[in-house]
């Protein structure tokens, strides 16, 4: 039954229907948030978005961080290195932390956003007040800045940092 059913695509599906009717009440402005992707389809797709959203991730993240990091113990400095602004994978990061945050754990956020230079500003100035340092981002823009890290003589042995990465395939 399933290999009936359509796949559901940007075309198909977003760009098919009008914004507001994707949303669950019809209405745009009862979203609390609107969501815009990268664009790396061609188009930004914009969607809306609502706290109850974020629960489920927050969990995830919950588990990661717990499970991998043992952040539930250690003072951890969370760098969200994803684009800020409209764009998803930063504000959405960012709330599902903050969720995280809430729940107890010794965990402080801080959002350079995609900004190489801050990254390393913040990690210089923030990171020896942690136990451990988890940059969260997109992975080939991590890996740049890890070398642009070392390029600018950062060392990235002198503390325990971690990457949680997420993006496009």
């Amino acid at each position: 039954d399933y290999a009936r059913v359509p796949v559901a695509t940007k075309e198909r599906y977003h760009r098919r229907h009008p914004l507001a009717s994707l949303c669950r009440t019809r209405d745009l402005s009862a979203s609390d948030m609107l969501a815009v992707s990268s664009g790396s389809s061609g188009e930004p797709a914009i969607w809306p978005r609502f706290v109850s959203d974020e629960v489920g991730t927050a969990f995830r993240f919950e588990q990661v961080f717990r499970d991998a990091f043992r952040a539930h113990e250690k003072r951890t400095l969370a760098v969200v290195c994803f684009a800020l602004g409209s764009w998803v994978g930063g504000m959405y990061t960012t709330a599902c932390l903050r969720h995280v945050a809430a729940k107890g754990y010794p965990l402080t956020l801080v959002t350079p956003g995609n900004q190489k230079a801050e990254i390393l500003r913040v990690l210089r100035a923030l990171g020896p007040s942690f136990e451990q340092v988890v940059l969260c981002g997109y992975p080939p823009f991590l890996k740049d800045v890890i070398d642009s890290g070392r390029a600018d003589g950062f060392d990235w042995d002198a503390q325990p940092i971690k990457l949680v990465m997420a993006g496009e395939v």
